[in-house]
């Protein structure tokens, strides 16, 4: 069998799908039955967290030149430190700013299965509007 390979698809690039369903998506051992994992926040141009990662992916493609349109990191509090709501969103929106997303495309799910308490933040690169890759320097 023989495999085509565009130039837009590469061998370990990284996918909103996978990522957005890790962020969001587990899984009982015993029945395999999916449940939401963690509080989830989303930016004002994506609708629900289903579509979400097909809404950022259609987004991406309108940029041929940015490689790989996907953004996460986390932030993280220490053991037995469990921000509220509202903190933890200021926390995240404040990362947006810092790092030029803030009208970006992005996705924020808080965990609280493990020691610490910490939130995954997927993000677009591409803004929605203009198209236009943002790559903060050295963030």
């Amino acid at each position: 069998m023989i495999a085509k390979v565009s130039k837009r698809t590469r061998i370990g690039r990284s996918s909103f799908r996978r990522l957005a369903q890790y962020m969001t998506t587990e899984r009982d051992a015993e029945t395999g039955k999916a449940s939401l994992r963690g509080d989830v926040l989303l930016s004002n141009n994506l609708l629900d967290f289903d579509t979400a990662a097909y809404v950022m992916q259609a987004t991406a493609e309108q940029n041929r030149r940015c490689d790989d349109p996907v953004c996460h990191y986390e932030l993280c509090w220490p053991p037995g430190e469990i921000p509220t709501r509202e903190q933890w969103i200021d926390c995240a929106l404040y990362s947006l700013r810092q790092l030029g997303y803030q009208d970006h495309q992005y996705m924020v799910v808080a965990h609280d299965d493990r020691a610490h308490f910490h939130i995954h933040i997927m993000v677009n690169k591409v803004h929605p509007e203009t198209y236009k890759a943002n790559k903060p320097y050295r963030n």
